[in-house]
């Protein structure tokens, strides 16, 4: 009888530590959790500044690319000529601003929008032909890095 009014230890104790050890087994996954949240935070907020500076970027070159499009229906209607001179050549480049380089043999104009300290936006425009429809085509639309890369090679060891 009095078997019965014992109770084991060890039935309690066994639970006892399976609830402590499920209940830090939680804590550590939420710890985790939150860790991995703050760092997608992180990256997600860097992904959306650079593409905003990015957008920004793109809408300076289609302003620029608008101005440019109206410099070449002026100089075109000022040369009056059917293929590029001389003529069209000054007039442009009377129109145009220190932001444009001019390549007269090519017929390439160069410009480039700056996103960031080290990335710009690189554009170059072929000139048509005075006798086509169109007065230029964008031939390259490119991020370009403005500074050279380097990298940290640099190891933090153990010093006592």
């Amino acid at each position: 009888m009095q078997n019965k009014g014992r109770i084991s230890f060890m039935n309690i104790g066994s639970s006892s530590l399976l609830v402590i050890f499920l209940a830090l087994c939680l804590a550590t996954f939420s710890v985790l959790a939150l860790s991995s949240a703050k760092s997608d935070y992180t990256f997600s907020k860097k992904a959306a500044e650079h593409r905003e500076a990015y957008y920004a970027a793109a809408n300076t070159a289609e302003h620029m690319l608008a101005e440019l499009d109206h410099n070449i229906k002026v100089a075109r209607k000022a040369s009056e000529a059917d293929t590029f001179d001389n003529s069209f050549t000054r007039a442009l480049a009377t129109t145009l601003g220190n932001e444009y380089t001019y390549d007269t043999v090519q017929q390439l104009l160069y410009f480039s929008v700056p996103i960031s300290e080290r990335e710009a936006l690189t554009v170059t425009v072929r000139l048509e032909a005075p006798t086509s429809h169109r007065r230029y085509t964008v031939t390259r639309w490119e991020v370009t890095a403005t500074s050279d890369w380097t990298a940290d090679d640099t190891m933090e060891l153990y010093q006592p």
